[in-house]
């Protein structure tokens, strides 16, 4: 990757080997190390195309400053907010959250008295679930399953650690890769307590009191899940890696129903699953729509869990040239359409109603969508940033990204990018290798963009606070304003 450099603005990182502020410290982040000049337009660049995008299409929605990112996606429905973030480009605090990418050491974490082993030398671990925020909180996982909650009042304070758990009974690393977070309101026995759901690898579903970290429920759904949990009537809706769907309640965590209509063989299902992800539970009022590993797409009843419709387009079968038809990304619900995107090529537009298809179109995603104003966002699986019009499925722009390190000789690496973030009209985009760039969200036009470790990230990046957030492969805790 080529990087541009530009005295216009400069971009403070924490580089040097020597900084640790660690989640039990009170000390100020202090930046050092090398700074790099980052070639960032500025807002004048924006002003020019505010009204239209490229090819006719209307502009974005006005950035906003939310407070809350409450799961993937931002929320129930998927659909991320156009969040204020990363304006000056300063990395504002770096803090150790526990395990991260790579071979866990075997010493025991201690955590109120409970101790028990990391994973065993030589077994890799993944930290690769994005961190959410809610009720001025910012929940963290490592690679191992501890969860870390960080009171966060103001966007410009420094998080404090309020309350650790290390998930117990989880030994099992073969099934332990993935799940994700949601905040919930409704939970434990009064229907008061704030929950912080946590969906595991392992196929236990836990509900923690989101104030003190205590365990309220726990539901075993055998299974591993890959994603979060979507909570709508009282319920934490998940979906297992063969497609069963659980609804589960926020007062003691027992299963209310099960939808396993579409549901495969967990073996089959996870061999060709080739990205460690899948797409959550999209719901609202009441309903639940699905995207599977196989393609199918189903909207369900989150009442009883019945099956209201459901759809075979994207369908994977056997011997179908390898084309894998799995719906890996989230599929995100705006304006009562559901947008859904599979590796096989098939991008469909349905009514969230009644399944009817308002357009399907040639591409493909492993990655979750960004909708906004009247435009789609996706990395394409050819290594395409693409601007798609929601009402027709046209393209707007589109910008090829680097798909290799090292092309061309024996060290060459595939990346594996996460976003696009998009954030005062920018896409904020990271990778598995320390590359970041900031794109013009009107026009695809390059902001800004570099490489440095403290970028290394397996998770996609939210925005909350007017800070760009997302914990690396070494563990640490990321914010940038």
């Amino acid at each position: 990757m080529t990087h541009r450099a530009s005295p216009r603005f400069l971009f403070g990182l924490a580089l040097a080997s020597g900084l640790l502020l660690t989640a039990c410290t009170d000390d100020k982040l202090t930046l050092t190390g090398k700074r790099q000049d980052i070639d960032i337009a500025s807002i004048d660049d924006y002003r020019a195309t505010d009204s239209k995008l490229v090819g006719g299409g209307y502009g974005l929605t006005a950035p906003v400053t939310n407070n809350e990112w409450r799961s993937s996606g931002g929320g129930n429905d998927r659909r991320p907010p156009h969040a204020r973030g990363g304006e000056q480009g300063k990395v504002v605090f770096y803090i150790k959250v526990g395990t991260g990418t790579g071979y866990a050491t075997p010493y025991p974490v201690r955590v109120r008295g409970d101790e028990r082993p990391q994973s065993p030398r030589g077994q890799a671990n993944v930290a690769n679930i994005s961190p959410i925020v809610a009720d001025n909180k910012i929940f963290t996982i490592d690679s191992s399953y501890r969860i870390t909650a960080f009171d966060w009042q103001n966007p410009g304070d420094t998080p404090r650690v309020k309350w650790l758990n290390a998930l117990t009974d989880t030994n099992n690393y073969n099934y332990g890769n993935g799940g994700g977070m949601t905040f919930a309101t409704g939970g434990g026995k009064d229907g008061k307590t704030p929950l912080l759901i946590v969906t595991t690898g392992f196929g236990r579903v836990v509900g923690l009191n989101a104030n003190t970290g205590d365990k309220v429920f726990e539901q075993d759904v055998i299974l591993p899940i890959r994603n979060a949990a979507a909570v709508t009537n009282g319920l934490a809706i998940v979906k297992t890696i063969d497609g069963s769907v659980y609804g589960l309640s926020l007062r003691d965590g027992r299963k209310v129903w099960q939808n396993s209509a579409l549901a495969g063989n967990g073996e089959t299902v996870e061999s060709i699953g080739f990205k460690n992800g899948g797409s959550a539970p999209t719901a609202s009022a009441g309903r639940v729509w699905i995207g599977y590993f196989s393609g199918n797409v189903a909207a369900l009843n989150a009442a009883g869990g019945g099956t209201l419709w459901q759809d075979g387009t994207m369908k994977f079968t056997v011997g179908d040239n390898n084309r894998y038809r799995e719906i890996v990304g989230n599929m995100v619900l705006d304006g009562g359409v559901i947008y859904a995107f599979s590796f096989g090529g098939d991008a469909i537009a349905f009514r969230a109603d009644n399944g009817n298809k308002l357009w399907r179109k040639k591409l493909a995603t492993t990655d979750n969508p960004t909708v906004n104003g009247q435009t789609i966002f996706i990395i394409d699986a050819d290594y395409n940033l693409k601007a798609i019009n929601k009402a027709t499925g046209n393209l707007f722009w589109n910008r090829i990204i680097d798909k290799y390190q090292f092309p061309g000789t024996r060290n060459l690496t595939l990346l594996d990018w996460h976003g696009p973030l998009l954030v005062s009209r920018r896409l904020f985009l990271t990778n598995n290798i320390g590359d970041y760039m900031f794109v013009n969200a009107l026009n695809g036009n390059m902001l800004a963009q570099g490489q440095d470790d403290i970028y290394k990230t397996d998770a996609a990046p939210i925005a909350a606070k007017n800070t760009i957030l997302f914990v690396n492969q070494m563990g640490y805790l990321v914010g940038i304003q």
